[in-house]
């Protein structure tokens, strides 16, 4: 896979050139022509060949003069001479310029395939050379960044050859990327096309990179130079997510830049710290440390009693104002674990379809209690885990008016219980009252309706709260009793049984 220039002011040498010979066979894909120097010194920046077949004497500018300007450009460009003259002189340009061959005329094609082949072999051992050569490098070069990012000092690279362009005094700045989807990631691609321009890039501004992946999704970037900053490091994130978006999903995080070679580490020590904050933002985010940390709570409230009674109480408003609490606890930077923040939304959802099924629209959220906490486990972020649990409160509620424009005396009669039950003297005939029905009406009605006696309904909702308190500490087992609507503890103690299959303390000691 060669790409060959010929050069020469006579026409027929190079259409006889291009037809006469199998360059296929040789290795040659791409060919293009010239009529002399100067053009073939402008084609061949443009087209960058692997070799030249240049006649040595043309108009304007000899081939001598454009091999050596052409090689100034492209050193590694092999170059075989074309002359009818046997002047010494040229033969040592020819030579000066480590020419591979040097062809007389008139041509014999025997001498042309010979001396390209040649070529080609001297042109393949270099890029085997090369290659070799750039994968020391680039494996001495991970081997630096992983040393740097486990906060090796800079005494124990010895046995490393630092990059030519590293010193100690450089400065030095991290950018750790966390890609979500690591399957579609060829790493060995990314480095040579994405990080390979971005090098050059860098260069221009006399930076560099070196780089290490790790753990199959994460890519360990540093850039270090006399003058790195941050505006130069908003630039490579631009590039990044420019140049990297064909890979999905990948969430950036910017450490400090700090001065020297070691103290580089801290660089990536804060850039993971920031990374560990990810699932606060939203996804596909960059992070940067802020100027002034936001405000955070000195403590994590539990709002999920206060959510329960809200829902119970169908305060919309309340709700509203609940999680709106709820998120401003959660903003970056966060005191919790991602497994901590997940815990407190599934008992919120909980608190959620709880209200649901007492309401009999369990359906809009999800029945089971494993799929719930799969539901929230699988969310890719806090702001999307408060979105859901959002647009699920905006459900329940919009279900709960159609469910109450359809039932209105039944949802009369719920009400009134979920906000007298823990009045000890609740009973079907002050919920009679309440309705201004008759008691028979009222009892025939919910049971046709709820599938439930009206008492049936009381006890089950006294006791489902009575558990939810046992799961408190702070409340002893005579206050859960009376909260419900239960003055006499033993008669509180033998109906909690019968309902769950324990007592009180033995419920709560499973609990806690």
């Amino acid at each position: 896979m060669m790409k060959l220039l010929i050069v020469d002011d006579e026409k027929l040498t190079r259409e006889g050139l291009l037809t006469a010979v199998n360059w296929e066979e040789l290795g040659i894909t791409e060919i293009d022509t010239a009529a002399n120097g100067e053009e073939g010194l402008s084609i061949g920046k443009a087209f960058h060949p692997d070799m030249v077949l240049t006649d040595v004497r043309m108009p304007r500018m000899t081939g001598i003069e454009m091999a050596e300007e052409l090689q100034q450009i492209y050193p590694d460009t092999a170059v075989i001479f074309m002359s009818g003259y046997s002047d010494k002189e040229y033969l040592k340009a020819a030579i000066k310029l480590n020419a591979v061959s040097y062809v007389e005329k008139p041509i014999n094609l025997r001498e042309v395939v010979d001396a390209v082949r040649e070529a080609s072999m001297q042109i393949e051992e270099k890029q085997m050379a090369a290659r070799g050569q750039k994968a020391r490098e680039t494996e001495e070069k991970v081997k630096l960044c992983e040393r740097i990012m486990h906060g090796i000092r800079p005494k124990d690279f010895s046995d490393l050859s630092l990059p030519r362009d590293m010193h100690e005094t450089d400065s030095f700045c991290a950018l750790v990327t966390e890609f979500e989807k690591s399957e579609r990631i060829s790493f060995a691609e990314l480095s040579t096309k994405v990080l390979s321009e971005l090098s050059l890039l860098l260069k221009e501004k006399k930076q560099n990179i070196i780089y290490a992946f790790r753990e199959g999704h994460l890519l360990c970037l540093f850039v270090y130079g006399v003058s790195v900053n941050k505006e130069n490091m908003a630039e490579v994130i631009r590039f990044m997510r420019k140049n990297c978006d064909y890979l999905g999903n990948f969430t950036q995080a910017l450490g400090t830049v700090v001065s020297g070679m070691g103290n580089a580490y801290l660089s990536y020590t804060s850039a993971v710290a920031l990374l560990q904050q990810a699932f606060y933002c939203e996804k596909n985010s960059d992070l940067f440390e802020l100027e002034e940390p936001r405000y955070t709570p000195p403590a994590i409230s539990d709002h999920s009693a206060e959510f329960s009674e809200a829902l119970k109480k169908r305060d919309r408003a309340g709700c509203d104002r609940i999680l709106s609490e709820v998120e401003k606890q959660f903003m970056m930077p966060c005191m919790l674990l991602p497994s901590q923040t997940r815990d407190i939304y599934y008992k919120l959802f909980i608190q959620l379809q709880k209200a649901a099924e007492q309401s009999r629209i369990a359906s809009f959220l999800i029945e089971e209690k494993n799929s719930l906490f799969d539901m929230v486990n699988e969310a890719p972020s806090c702001p999307a885990l408060h979105r859901l649990l959002r647009e699920r409160v905006a459900d329940f509620f919009d279900q709960s008016k159609n469910h109450r424009e359809d039932n209105s005396l039944v949802y009369a009669i719920e009400e009134f219980v979920h906000m007298n039950y823990q009045n000890e003297s609740l009973s079907v005939k002050s919920i009679s009252d309440y309705v201004n029905r008759s008691t028979s009406y009222v009892c025939t009605l919910f049971k046709n309706e709820s599938g439930m006696t009206l008492n049936q309904y009381i006890t089950k909702y006294r006791l489902e709260n009575a558990k939810e308190m046992l799961g408190d500490p702070r409340y002893k087992i005579t206050e859960v009793a009376s909260r419900c609507g239960y003055n006499d503890v033993n008669y509180f103690g033998k109906i909690f049984k019968k309902y769950t299959g324990s007592s009180p303390s033995e419920y709560r000691g499973g609990l806690l």
